[in-house]
């Protein structure tokens, strides 16, 4: 089974403007792309507080009506980068909470996520959620996923501008020969480990991470976590990331990226407006998995704690240990 992905590379725009984006979708097109990713912020950078909520309650439905429709025009699965949304996920149930998953099928088929009688919306809040999901070639918003860990360094704290979401999100890809299963991370994320390693134990084969990381720490960090990401979880990583100023302070990284389940990228942009795309062989994937097997297995919807015994204590370094 193969797939192939394009990854979308834009500057931040501070104001809502289609055109860009559209021309840079029907670049991904050009390529065959079955499944094609925005990066976060790709349509609104949230820069000033009062104007960006503001323009993220009128525009932000509107935007996924657009990219509803031209998932359907195109049959093309995409991943809708970011937007600001102030509702819970589609099909979010309060019994599930030790399976946190939402379902979709992709590129082929209709998605089984739905609203249910059991589904839950949280009442608006003044601050939305940074969410990302995905839209089959049917149009249906399968898998949403809202970003867990905010990005609360320098003078513009994340949660100045959004709340935490809760819960990691799967999509399921369906072809005519298989399917195979997309896990969901955003920007910060990507520091923390343990989200990844339980979409590993979900079988989770390919990663989808929109982001806008920033140069000062993309410079240092971006390549070492990304393929990191990759390699101990034997996953494909698929990274659009911003690019270019934002304003004299601030400038994103770029080097938008898909690496493959040995750390290897297969395809990167390092500035600038622009496309990349690969092939994802998910049968050489699981060939690597069979072969060359990750040991030990941690269990990772189980948190590491310290021993709770309070007999136990820390030997200090100049004691010696007691014969039994």
């Amino acid at each position: 089974m193969k797939i192939r992905v394009a990854a979308v590379q834009i500057r931040p725009q501070l104001t809502v403007s289609l055109t860009v984006i559209r021309e840079l979708f029907e670049t991904a097109l050009d390529s065959g792309a079955e499944i094609i990713a925005f990066p976060e912020h790709f349509f609104l950078f949230p820069k000033d507080k009062t104007s960006f909520i503001k323009q993220a309650k009128e525009e932000s439905e509107m935007l996924k009506e657009t990219l509803i429709e031209w998932a359907t025009e195109y049959q093309v699965g995409i991943i809708g980068g970011t937007i600001p949304t102030f509702d819970s996920p589609l099909g979010e149930e309060t019994s599930d909470e030790d399976n946190p998953k939402s379902a979709a099928k992709s590129p082929k088929s209709k998605s089984s996520s739905k609203p249910t009688s059991k589904s839950v919306e949280k009442p608006h809040s003044a601050k939305p959620y940074n969410e990302t999901f995905f839209i089959t070639p049917d149009g249906e918003v399968g898998a949403q996923y809202q970003k867990i860990h905010l990005f609360d360094q320098g003078k513009h704290p994340e949660s100045d501008y959004f709340q935490p979401g809760s819960k990691p999100a799967i999509a399921e890809l369906e072809s005519e020969e298989d399917k195979t299963k997309l896990g969901f991370a955003t920007c910060y994320d990507l520091r923390f480990p343990e989200l990844f390693r339980y979409y590993y134990h979900q079988n989770v084969e390919i990663f989808a991470l929109p982001s806008a990381f920033t140069q000062k720490t993309g410079r240092a960090h971006w390549d070492i976590l990304t393929r990191a990401r990759a390699v101990e979880n034997q996953a494909y990583v698929i990274a659009p990331n911003l690019w270019g100023d934002v304003d004299s302070e601030l400038t994103l990284h770029g080097h938008t990226r898909i690496i493959d389940p040995w750390g290897r990228v297969i395809a990167e942009r390092p500035s600038g407006d622009g496309v990349i795309w690969a092939d994802l062989d998910i049968t050489a994937l699981r060939h690597l998995r069979a072969e060359f097997k990750l040991k030990p297995r941690i269990d990772a919807s189980k948190q590491f704690r310290l021993a709770q015994d309070s007999t136990h204590q820390p030997q200090k370094a100049h004691d010696k240990p007691k014969k039994k």
